[in-house]
């Protein structure tokens, strides 16, 4: 994210505000739309083409992000990981719970029950983001693990044991923040 798009200007209520939120949220499902089409194509035999719609989704995927900075929607660590509880929240409580109770009135019990299913695991990630959000608030998401915790780098591979994440990766040097703990519940 190295976009530099801060109108400093109040959109809120205005016409401009309603496209850039269409226009976000476009691009967002045109990114993930064309991200299964890639998939699809690999699968096919078609790689170029598979190639081709691959870079396209990237290409929305900035044009998202662009439109979600102007609305001011991308925010720091903290704020975006209260976003994403609320949200993964409200499918969780509402929209999944929701979306079944109308499909099974309809008669489609197979989509009901993959509709809560899905708002079980959206229940889960939001459990997962809170954790998350608590050890980054409590100063313990890369440190004051057991003393025979293991460290996974996620940029090359490498595991390091101990209570806390390596400053740096002694394999690729990349810092603490791109270890993951692998003993996590």
């Amino acid at each position: 994210m190295n976009h530099q798009h801060n109108t400093n200007t109040d959109l809120s209520g205005t016409q401009t505000e309603k496209n850039l939120l269409a226009a976000a949220s476009g691009e967002a499902k045109a990114h993930t739309q064309y991200e299964l089409f890639s998939g699809a194509a690999y699968e096919e035999g078609y790689a170029t083409v598979g190639d081709s719609l691959w870079d396209l989704s990237h290409q929305e995927k900035e044009h998202a992000e662009i439109w979600y900075e102007l609305l001011g929607k991308i925010k720091n660590t903290e704020s975006n990981l209260e976003t994403a509880i609320a949200q993964e929240g409200y499918e969780a409580e509402s929209m999944y719970a929701e979306f079944a109770r109308v499909a099974q009135e309809e008669g489609f019990d197979e989509i009901a029950e993959k509709f809560r299913m899905v708002g079980t695991i959206e229940n889960n990630h939001r459990d997962i983001l809170k954790n998350i959000l608590t050890e980054l608030r409590d100063g313990t998401l890369y440190a004051g693990a057991p003393e025979n915790a293991s460290w996974f780098c996620t940029n090359c591979g490498y595991i390091a044991q101990g209570s806390d994440a390596p400053e740096y990766c002694p394999v690729c040097g990349y810092p603490a923040g791109y270890f993951i703990r692998y003993d996590r519940d």
